[in-house]
């Protein structure tokens, strides 16, 4: 096998390696955050809610 044909192979093989189904672990890392920050802006109202409403039944 010819120097250039592996080199045109050894591209080939690059490029096809850009459409893979392996998260990275930065894309992991990015994915962990979403959850957590969706996570925090759930408790927050649950718990925003509930001071709220002792509030309500506590003036009501």
């Amino acid at each position: 096998m010819s120097r250039e044909r592996r080199k045109r192979r050894l591209e080939e093989k690059k490029e096809n390696s850009i459409n893979r189904k392996v998260r990275t672990r930065k894309e992991k890392g990015y994915c962990l955050l979403v959850f957590v920050a969706m996570f925090l802006a759930v408790l927050t109202i649950a718990f925003l809610d509930a001071i709220l409403y002792g509030f309500y039944l506590l003036f009501n």
